[in-house]
């Protein structure tokens, strides 16, 4: 997909520029802290390709975050949006962190629940582990935790489970606690 261009592109340019210096048809300055050796050893045990996917990730699910987000505006209309704060009528001025304070992760969780298995997106936006065996999943975790984990990345961050966890507008808080009433005596 266009992330995984991007990932071969930032490595080829990459490449092309090693080259060029090698040859001494360019020369880069860069700050010593990048040629620190504890840096540059981290680098080279993967910390680099680890980031590049991690935003490729997240550029990837930015843009389905502002595909449902942009839905849920034009369904709501200028109206609704001034009653909301939106200060604009022109949406492609604001960016997709501005366009989400109007609108709830309810909101947004419903779109990009219906995004994800509309026929345009083939069923599905994103790859699924086919085995179960792969993976134990919490009892109380359904399709509105995994609607939760990716909303949750988006407003707080890859990894920043703690966060969503706590945060009552995502499902977490609210399944766990149903699930330990209705389980404690069991």
């Amino acid at each position: 997909g266009p992330e995984f261009d991007w990932i071969c592109e930032a490595i080829l340019a990459a490449l092309c520029m090693h080259m060029r210096m090698k040859s001494q048809d360019a020369f880069v300055r860069i700050p010593l802290i990048l040629a620190e050796p504890a840096f540059v050893f981290e680098l080279r045990n993967g910390v680099a390709i680890r980031s590049l996917h991690r935003l490729s990730f997240m550029s990837r699910l930015n843009g389905v975050i502002e595909e449902a987000i942009d839905r849920i505006i034009s369904d709501l209309g200028y109206e609704e949006m001034g009653k909301r704060g939106c200060p604009t009528n022109d949406y492609s001025t604001l960016d997709v962190d501005l366009k989400a304070r109007h609108v709830s992760i309810e909101e947004i969780m419903h779109a990009l629940g219906i995004n994800l298995i509309s026929p345009e997106s083939g069923g599905h936006r994103f790859k699924t582990i086919a085995s179960e065996s792969f993976l134990t999943r919490a009892p109380w975790w359904d399709r509105s935790c995994d609607l939760g984990l990716l909303v949750g990345t988006f407003f707080h961050g890859i990894g920043n489970y703690e966060a969503m966890r706590v945060d009552e507008q995502l499902p977490f808080v609210n399944r766990m606690n149903h699930y330990v009433k209705y389980n404690r005596s069991a």
